[in-house]
């Protein structure tokens, strides 16, 4: 799921930004903080007002610092993406409120990838209705026995036996970036990194820079969320 949302937004002809969660990032204000600021790194004048607000003693309402923020962004002429990346680390209520604010509530210029090993706790039945979401689930991602087979021939340059594709299967449950890292087992041996699924974004961990123009998954529609 991140390697595919980093190659995509290395490739996409659109002002991009990231974020990568973790259990640290379940206090809502500074969540909200970091949301604003990667943004920043599309517009970086963006969320000056926001930022400013949180940092009171006793700031207003997330929603009210929101609707701010998302009418400073509407009125940019840029698309930007933000990608969300290992959102099932968040498991507060306050931030699963203040997102599905964001989605009601997102300009047409704003569209979010969001990356997660389950389902979040958002409106999702709701953006399906109005056809605001795309979903790439596990399924679309898997390759078939051949598709294995040829991935490792004409990328690794490693022609393996029907033992060692079976093996890959088991492991890697299909995933063309996890073949990669099994066929390092199969080769290299068990210290190998098999397994690491925190990859770190080319444009740095927590606040990357913008994407490159090579468009992969063609035009969004308006506010369109990525899960």
């Amino acid at each position: 799921k991140t390697t595919l949302a980093a190659e995509w937004l290395r490739n996409v002809r659109l002002e991009t930004a990231w974020l990568s969660l973790d259990e640290t990032d379940n206090d809502p204000a500074g969540f909200i903080t970091y949301f604003i600021t990667a943004l920043r790194q599309c517009h970086p004048s963006l969320g000056e007002d926001a930022l400013r607000l949180l940092l009171l003693p006793q700031p207003p309402r997330l929603e009210v610092i929101l609707t701010g923020f998302l009418n400073e962004i509407s009125g940019f002429d840029r698309v930007c993406i933000l990608c969300l990346d290992d959102y099932h680390e968040i498991h507060n209520q306050v931030i699963h409120k203040a997102l599905a604010f964001i989605l009601d509530h997102q300009p047409e210029n704003l569209h979010l990838t969001i990356t997660t090993r389950e389902d979040p706790l958002l409106p999702i039945g709701r953006l399906r209705a109005r056809d605001h979401l795309l979903e790439i689930r596990q399924q679309d991602l898997q390759f078939s026995t051949q598709e294995i087979a040829r991935f490792m021939e004409e990328r690794l340059g490693q022609s393996l036996s029907p033992d060692q594709i079976a093996g890959l299967e088991r492991r890697a449950e299909r995933i063309p970036f996890s073949e990669r890292s099994a066929h390092e087992r199969v080769y290299h041996g068990p210290r190998a990194a098999f397994g690491d699924r925190r990859i770190a974004h080319p444009c740095g961990d927590r606040k990357p820079g913008r994407g490159h123009p090579v468009d992969h998954f063609g035009t969004l529609p308006a506010r369109q969320t990525v899960v």
